[in-house]
C-alpha cells in the first residue's frame, strides 16, 4: 500500500500566526484549487460560516438533497470533520 501524498494549505500572516487577521480568501481559494487535490479536507466551522454567508443553514432553511453524483466527475471529494 502506498502512502497518501499530503499537501497542507493554511493562511498565515507574515509572523506565523493563524487567527487574529483577515486573509484575502480569493487568493487563498484560488491557490486551493491549483493544487491538483484527489481531496479537500476542512472542519465544520469553516462550511456552517461558508453557509451563513451565502444565507443558508440549519436555521435558514438548508438546501434538500445533495446533488447527484455525475459519472466522469473530476472534482475532488470534499470531506468535513467535526469535533
Amino acid at each position: 500500500m502506498t502512502r497518501p501524498y499530503i499537501i497542507t494549505h493554511n493562511a498565515t500572516s507574515l509572523d506565523g500566526a493563524t487567527a487574529g487577521f483577515t486573509p484575502d480568501l480569493g487568493q487563498y481559494y484560488g491557490t486551493a484549487a491549483t493544487l491538483g487535490a484527489d481531496c479537500m479536507l476542512t472542519g465544520s466551522d469553516t462550511i456552517l460560516k461558508a453557509m451563513e454567508s451565502q444565507g443558508i443553514g440549519p436555521d435558514k432553511g438548508a438546501p434538500g438533497e445533495p446533488p447527484a453524483v455525475r459519472p466522469g466527475d473530476d472534482r475532488p471529494l470534499l470531506v468535513v470533520s467535526d469535533s
